[in-house]
């Protein structure tokens, strides 16, 4: 069956069973097509699941500032003002809360080259 088919036939009850309250993963077992199949066919007919980004969003840096001090965790003070994690870094970059050089993994190479010593050593 051809794409168009398959929104021709399958669209309306799709749409019907989402906005319903229904996950795509769920209305596709009962429609029986596949999930990305369903997911197609919902951007397809302009109705795409999930929520849009807000492409205008006003960036909050006292929500981002006040959400990292207590917790140190960028990514709560991201998901607090609905922001990548990317962007709330960059905003306690120049808040001077983060280093401007993220992190490196400590020891990595040290340990993979212990661990191979141990392997060859038996």
């Amino acid at each position: 069956m051809s794409f168009q088919e398959d929104c021709a036939r399958f669209g309306d009850e799709l749409a019907r069973l989402v906005d319903a309250g229904m996950p795509v993963k769920e209305a596709a077992v009962v429609i029986g097509i596949p999930r990305q199949r369903c997911y197609a066919i919902l951007r397809a007919i302009n109705r795409p699941a999930g929520k849009p980004r807000d492409k205008n969003a006003i960036l909050d840096h006292a929500l981002i500032v006040s959400t990292f001090a207590p917790t140190g965790s960028i990514s709560r003070a991201a998901k607090a003002s609905r922001v990548a994690h990317s962007v709330a870094r960059r905003i306690l970059v120049d808040a001077g809360l983060v280093p401007a050089e993220k992190l490196k993994r400590a020891g990595k190479p040290e340990a993979k080259r212990k661990f191979l010593e141990l392997i060859d050593a038996g």
